[in-house]
């Protein structure tokens, strides 16, 4: 027990030292790496303190399920790491604009993205998301980002028009959630609950496919070939 509780001893920094610029050229791909290029290919692994629960961005509220959805299915929006900042970068948004009231928004999309299946990402993948949400059939702790939405028109694929009932600072924080590959699904939403995707994905719009799922142990992701 008290060898248990004994503390490592620290590593002064002084005393390690740096590796050479061959060692890390070398060691990271080379003239590739020197040069800044990125590299296909590899292996990243993360840990987690515990396990997802299910792989559908409506149904799953806990962090662990969380950071594998954002892997695999598209938001609206997205938003900036260090500042927090809401952004189009690396979401379904290429702009969008607000109403002079503020309670018209109006997100123009990225045109050209698909599935992995090869079916288009677009404003019906939203749309759907969000109309499951709202149905009694959904049993979902994502209720509440439908505060305050008055009506999501979708005039065409690659625009979507979200209507508030009044003015909310966390309006833009409800649209984040990632997106329901609607083609796959019932239109009355019958099969979202019980239904094999929500622990094997069969597609993604993501930069990582769904491969397995040891519960309790791993989970492994591969590259999305197709993602733009």
């Amino acid at each position: 027990i008290l060898a248990g509780c004994v503390q490592p001893t620290p590593i002064d920094p002084s005393t390690v030292a740096a590796p050479t610029k061959e060692a890390a050229q070398e060691g990271s791909g080379g003239e590739a790496a020197a040069s800044g290029e990125a590299q296909a290919g590899g292996i990243w692994r993360r840990a987690s303190i515990a396990d997802a629960e299910l792989l559908n961005p409506i149904l799953s509220s806990e962090a662990a399920s969380a950071a594998v959805n954002g892997f695999l299915f598209p938001g609206l929006i997205g938003q900036d790491p260090f500042s927090g900042e809401f952004t189009p970068d690396g979401s379904m948004s290429e702009s969008w604009e607000v109403s002079e009231d503020g309670l018209t928004w109006t997100f123009k999309l990225r045109d050209g993205v698909t599935w992995s299946d090869g079916d288009p990402v677009d404003a019906a993948d939203f749309k759907y998301t969000y109309d499951a949400i709202a149905d009694e059939k959904i049993e979902t702790p994502r209720k509440s980002v439908l505060e305050g939405i008055e009506s999501i028109e979708t005039p065409d694929p690659l625009t979507i028009v979200v209507k508030f009932s009044e003015v909310r600072c966390d309006g833009l924080g409800n649209l984040g959630l990632g997106w329901l590959p609607s083609h796959l699904y019932a239109a009355d939403f019958s099969d979202i609950m019980e239904n094999d995707y929500n622990e094997a994905p069969p597609v993604s719009a993501g930069p990582f496919v769904f491969n397995t799922w040891t519960r309790d142990d791993n989970l492994t992701l591969t590259r999305n070939e197709s993602y733009w």
